[in-house]
């Protein structure tokens, strides 16, 4: 079963109202739910139960729960889907009417992309979240994006 892409989660996330567990596992789903640091030397991998709508890992006998990050609810989180060689810039509006759209924004650049700055804050950014996480969120999905097609097109 496909779920939805980046794009579409960014979208999502970008719209939310505020943290969102249901979309924190599509977005972990969309990233190849990663196997957590610690278990990386352990070749375990991830599995998705439907029923519970939690991922475990086998360990030994035992089938453990692993907590899906909350992406659109922290800081720490969000930063964590920042792609690597990549920096952040986050803001919030002043001006009423676009606080009122939402009032953080973030975009995600390439480290040194000064010379082509210009694609990458047209296509690595939210405008308008609810929160800083969500916008953080949404900036650094459409920033894999962005890399996936350019890994794809040789260009990085």
């Amino acid at each position: 079963m496909t779920g939805p892409t980046m794009l579409d989660l960014a979208d999502a996330v970008e719209k939310a109202s505020g943290p969102d567990r249901a979309l924190d596992v599509e977005v972990f789903r969309a990233i190849g739910a990663p196997v957590p640091f610690q278990f990386a030397s352990a070749m375990v991998a991830l599995t998705y139960d439907e029923a519970s709508r939690n991922y475990t890992a086998p360990i030994g006998d035992m089938h453990v729960r692993y907590e899906v990050p909350a992406y659109t609810g922290s800081v720490d989180a969000a930063m964590g889907l920042t792609p690597p060689d990549h920096t952040v810039q986050l803001s919030d509006w002043d001006h009423a009417r676009l606080r009122e759209m939402g009032p953080w924004q973030a975009i995600v650049l390439p480290l040194g992309a000064r010379g082509g700055m210009q694609s990458y804050t047209f296509s690595n950014r939210c405008d308008h979240a609810a929160s800083l996480p969500l916008a953080l969120t949404a900036a650094s999905l459409r920033a894999r994006h962005t890399l996936n097609l350019e890994n794809a097109r040789g260009i990085r």
